[in-house]
């Protein structure tokens, strides 16, 4: 895995990802990876970059937020 991918990418796809949408069919699926992996983005890395997050279409726990952009 490249450095962009980790840093980025992958928490890019997290911040963007709607747990309300279809929840009982997503729910706990995706992306794969233990909870507290996904813990430890939504604590420590999504904070660290607070600054890229802001026009992603969901806060740090997947629920859909207003988009002052749009």
């Amino acid at each position: 895995m490249t450095d962009v991918f980790k840093e980025y990418e992958l928490p890019f796809a997290i911040v963007n990802m709607d747990v309300t949408f279809e929840a009982p069919i997503h729910k706990g699926k995706w992306p794969p990876m233990p909870w507290y992996v996904l813990l430890l983005f939504r604590l420590v890395h999504i904070p660290k970059h607070k600054e890229a997050w802001r026009f992603a279409s969901c806060d740090a726990q997947g629920f859909p937020k207003d988009l002052p952009f749009v």
